[in-house]
């Protein structure tokens, strides 16, 4: 199975975040309150799952970067909180 660096960073872009979580493949690898930004690199396989929970205030919004090496484009999500929380998944 080829190995690959995943690099994922959460940041808050408007009003109040509390709290960021970001796990990969069930296991967490970022955990950090919504005052700075949170990045973190991980060695992940071919197929590789995020889930991101955040926690904040009203329609706080966040970035959440991706950046895996040799993909054509990182990806950089900006997203909103629905009523103080916000959960994504996704497969990579």
């Amino acid at each position: 199975m080829a190995q690959r660096e995943l690099t994922i960073g959460m940041r808050t872009e408007s009003g109040m975040i509390n709290r960021f979580y970001a796990f990969v493949d069930g296991t967490r690898v970022i955990a950090a309150d919504g005052n700075e930004e949170a990045e973190e690199t991980v060695t992940v396989g071919a197929k590789t799952r995020l889930k991101v929970r955040v926690w904040g205030v009203g329609h706080a919004r966040y970035k959440l970067s991706i950046d895996l090496p040799g993909t054509a484009q990182d990806q950089a999500l900006v997203l909103a909180l629905e009523e103080g929380y916000h959960e994504l998944e996704l497969e990579i």
